[in-house]
């Protein structure tokens, strides 16, 4: 597959992919179908393979250490879809469950692969995020979040629920998990109620901080 060109950016984010027929660009994009064996799959198949890469995964956003260069810097833990990962923070590296440090995205190595892939992460994973403050700072309307990745979250795990004007760049959420200390609750964001409660167990909740749960 032959190396991406700089890419052109739309003002939302979105690499452009309205590409002139005649561009150097469209050479690339035709070339690049015609010569990778992974392209020239059915997309059926190619979406099965971005549903096991990029889905069915909670991915967990902390943030990083502030510099003069980058006011907001975030970094994540990956964990399997049903793991709480509010409890797996408070579990040293040995028992906690499987985890990687970060996630392997597909959407730099050429234009077809961004325009196919890059919004998955956020439409196929449940999103966590360590506080409040990192919530708003990741996925608010002030956020570094381009307007078409955060519409596509659907599913978030939190410890408590946001206010109605901070859901509302979050249109596209579907689903809120809440770790509410001693249970866990699924809320329907489209009806406004809680639909599932799950009591915690009793290692699970020595867990949690003097045995209360975490001010959101």
């Amino acid at each position: 597959m032959e190396a991406p060109l700089p890419p052109r950016y739309h003002p939302n984010g979105i690499i452009c992919h309205r590409v002139q027929k005649r561009s150097r660009y469209a050479k690339v994009w035709y070339r690049n179908q015609e010569s990778s064996p992974f392209l020239r799959l059915p997309a059926e198949i190619r979406c099965m393979i971005y549903e096991h890469l990029l889905g069915g995964k909670t991915i967990y956003v902390e943030s990083r250490d502030r510099t003069a260069v980058f006011r907001k810097c975030f970094q994540c833990v990956v964990y399997r879809q049903g793991v709480n990962p509010f409890n797996a923070q408070l579990q040293c590296e040995t028992t906690r469950p499987p985890f990687e440090k970060c996630m392997t995205l597909l959407n730099v190595a050429c234009r077809q692969l961004y325009k196919e892939t890059a919004l998955l992460p956020y439409r196929r994973n449940t999103w966590a995020f360590s506080s409040r403050r990192v919530f708003l700072d990741f996925a608010g309307s002030r956020g570094p979040l381009p307007s078409p990745h955060r519409r596509s979250l659907r599913s978030l795990f939190l410890r408590g629920l946001p206010e109605k004007p901070d859901l509302k760049p979050l249109i596209g959420v579907k689903v809120i998990w809440l770790d509410c200390g001693r249970w866990i609750e699924k809320y329907d964001v489209e009806t406004g109620q809680n639909t599932h409660r799950a009591e915690k167990t009793t290692e699970e909740i020595k867990r949690l901080p003097d045995g209360e749960h975490w001010v959101w």
